[in-house]
């Protein structure tokens, strides 16, 4: 906290904030779970049903690219964002 750049009133309500935090971990920790078991996955008792895993035509190149801006050689094309050759401003 130290490094935060906090005034002594942020660091105090910072403080407490991070002790009440911690006391709060400290109940959900004390929480008896014995008994409980293994639980099963979500959707276990009625999973989605799935169709089968079978070969199908892909979608045709032109409905593909149909509402892109721009296409190149048959695939997407997007206009550079970065420059490589400018320098990178670390954050």
């Amino acid at each position: 906290m130290a490094r935060l750049g906090l005034s002594e009133a942020e660091l105090r309500q910072a403080t407490t904030d991070v002790g009440r935090l911690l006391d709060y971990l400290a109940q959900v920790q004390a929480v008896d779970l014995g008994g409980t078991g293994d639980l099963p996955p979500a959707g276990a008792d009625d999973p989605a049903p799935l169709r089968a895993d079978v070969p199908r035509p892909s979608l045709p190149l032109e409905a593909a690219t149909a509402g892109t801006v721009a296409t190149e050689a048959g695939m997407f094309s997007v206009p550079k964002v970065l420059d490589p050759a400018s320098p990178r401003e670390d954050p």
